[in-house]
């Protein structure tokens, strides 16, 4: 099984294609969110959990924002086929592990452990 970024070649290329169009909205969508909850966080508490919790949010909205950035490259570099899949498949693994990184990070400051 091949690993890493689908080339032009593999059928599991044709997949993915049009799916920078979905990552782009979303991922800013999801770096603006970060950034509304980084600003909640400051509002509560400031002991070390909120400060704990700014700082891994700070780090998701990076991974967002490249995610998006990417997805961008992507739709722009329409005449080289095979870098536009490539960012896309950045653009797509840096989104689904920032999503989970959000996800685990609401956990736990939900369980008071961030």
């Amino acid at each position: 099984m091949r690993r890493g970024p689908p080339g032009p070649d593999n059928p599991a290329s044709r997949l993915g294609r049009g799916l920078s169009h979905h990552i782009l909205p979303n991922a800013a969508t999801m770096a603006g969110l970060c950034s509304t909850l980084i600003g909640l966080v400051k509002l509560g508490e400031t002991d070390a959990m909120t400060r704990r919790a700014d700082e891994m949010l700070g780090y998701i909205t990076v991974l967002f924002v490249v995610s998006a950035l990417c997805s961008y490259g992507s739709i722009r570099a329409t005449a080289a086929a095979r870098r536009s899949e490539r960012l896309e498949w950045i653009a797509d693994v840096t989104f689904i592990v920032a999503l989970v990184a959000l996800a685990v990070v609401s956990l736990l400051f939900a369980h008071e452990q961030v």
